[in-house]
């Protein structure tokens, strides 16, 4: 199992099968050099085949849906029980403007849902980072949540291509065995309009075995992955619709 720091105790881990949501600024506090080079990272970098065809595509514009989930008992990396979420969406607008809002530190916490804090520790050429995240999340009257520290890494796969994947350096509070992540944006043409497909990623090792947790991920989870896809969306509608009056602005 991965080392663990003591900084906040008490907290479990649910929604790390939501988030980290990575994230970059444009200079560090202190000198720093995230270990993407020797990171193994686990990524879904592509759209799926069942979502080439205009119908497929089609089904999905706003609307959200998680194709895979699952809750299974492991060992690995002293992990006791792994979960794992896949989902994906089309939404109209450019990949760029959802790239962005996932970028963007000093706005993250104020519009995606359960994140309770977070850090960029140090980045790295503005392509690499190293974060700390808390999440936060109350079932009934139970307070879940998760801290940890990941390396980031931001890919360019294509034109109007954007991407990002992630991977456990260190869980603070110990709940966490591994962690490894990833979103997608694509450029897509849905009956002559440029749109944008989104798939995100999540495989989780929990090193308890948290009551409820297969329920969890087979029930509510699902509108807890879809509340993040459409804050992220609504963030990107606000930057375009910035954009678009900065530039319809007389000089």
């Amino acid at each position: 199992m991965k080392s663990s720091r003591t900084l906040r105790l008490g907290l479990t881990t649910l929604l790390a099968l939501l988030l980290p949501l990575p994230v970059t600024v444009a200079q560090a506090a202190e000198p720093c050099a995230p270990s993407t080079a020797g990171l193994r990272f686990e990524s879904r970098h592509a759209r799926l085949p069942s979502a080439t065809s205009a119908d497929a595509l089609r089904s999905l514009v706003e609307s959200p849906v998680v194709f895979a989930r699952s809750a299974t008992f492991t060992n690995e990396d002293g992990a006791r029980i792994q979960t794992l979420t896949e989902a994906h969406a089309v939404y109209p607008i450019n990949p760029a403007h959802m790239m962005a809002g996932l970028q963007d530190a000093a706005r993250l916490t104020g519009f995606m849902p359960n994140l309770a804090e977070h850090e960029v520790v140090c980045s790295l050429d503005g392509v690499s980072s190293r974060q700390r995240q808390r999440t936060d999340f109350g079932v009934l009257v139970f307070s879940l949540g998760a801290e940890y520290l990941i390396d980031v890494l931001h890919v360019e796969t294509g034109p109007e291509t954007f991407a990002s994947q992630w991977a456990l350096v260190d869980s603070v509070d110990g709940r966490l065995g591994f962690l490894y992540g990833s979103w997608f944006f694509e450029s897509v043409d849905v009956d002559g309009t440029p749109m944008t497909y989104v798939r995100h990623y999540v495989r989780t090792g929990l090193t308890t075995r948290v009551p409820g947790v297969r329920g969890f991920v087979n029930g509510r989870l699902e509108s807890q992955i879809v509340g993040v896809f459409e804050a992220l969306y609504a963030e990107a509608i606000r930057r375009a619709e910035l954009a678009s009056s900065v530039s319809s602005t007389p000089e």
